[in-house]
């Protein structure tokens, strides 16, 4: 069997959105399962707090930081940003600013990585003075976007986690298109997924709690429980077709 191609993102963000990082890991794992496996494709997270370890640098704990995530090697950078900016380092405003532009820099030289940078607008008022500096360098980063460039925005986690998947499903299929026998399988698994998903939200739709059959038990409740089978069953349809 032929070896995965592996593509490596790296997540950049201060320690504000710590649940938006979180669920990075349940987008990676479905995207190596569904449009990653069907090109040979292994997609790899790479984050300072799991890959980086304790110790001392002359540059300070970035420079621990970046000989580990390599971001001038990554395939793709995801930056997050709220209401903080992050830590000060000795070249740069905060270290997610410096790994950012560390991934700009090597964009414009070697058009990679690409860089995918998203925003939370989920209103927040600053306190303190401490607060405001660093939701201004927020802003100004906001502003001053590179030209360049197209970032996202968000209001929650669910919406992140549902962009997330999207935006880097459309990326991998762009990237590296199926060619032949596979993309006739892919498209096939893709219509039968778009059918159930529809299928679930018309029903969801219509009932507010319902009897589902059909499966190996029954199932009787809310509707956020029944479609939590749903949804199982139709993850398990999809691996089977």
């Amino acid at each position: 069997m032929k070896a995965k191609q592996c593509l490596r993102i790296v997540l950049a963000s201060p320690g504000d959105v710590k649940e938006e990082r979180k669920v990075m890991e349940s987008v990676i794992d479905e995207l190596n399962r569904g449009v990653a496996a069907d090109r040979n494709l292994l997609l790899e997270l790479s984050r300072w707090e799991t890959d980086a370890y304790p110790g001392f640098h002359a540059d300070g704990p970035q420079g621990l930081i970046d000989p580990i995530l390599r971001i001038e090697d990554c395939d793709i950078l995801l930056g997050i940003f709220w209401k903080r900016f992050g830590t000060p380092t000795r070249d740069a405003q905060s270290g997610t600013g410096h790994e950012i532009r560390t991934a700009i820099r090597g964009w414009r030289q070697n058009n990679r990585p690409q860089i995918m940078m998203y925003f939370k607008e989920t209103p927040f008022f600053p306190q303190t003075t401490e607060e405001h500096e660093q939701f201004g360098l927020v802003i100004r980063f906001r502003n001053e976007f590179p030209k360049e460039g197209l970032y996202g925005t968000f209001q929650d986690v669910s919406q992140f986690e549902r962009l997330a998947r999207q935006h880097m499903s459309n990326f991998i299929r762009h990237e590296y298109k199926l060619t032949g026998a596979g993309a006739g399988w892919s498209l096939q698994r893709s219509e039968t997924q778009d059918f159930m998903r529809n299928y679930c939200k018309r029903i969801q739709l219509k009932f507010s709690s319902m009897y589902f059959f059909g499966s190996q038990c029954q199932h009787a409740g809310k509707s956020g429980e029944t479609f939590d089978h749903m949804a199982s069953i139709d993850e398990a349809l999809c691996r089977c077709i």
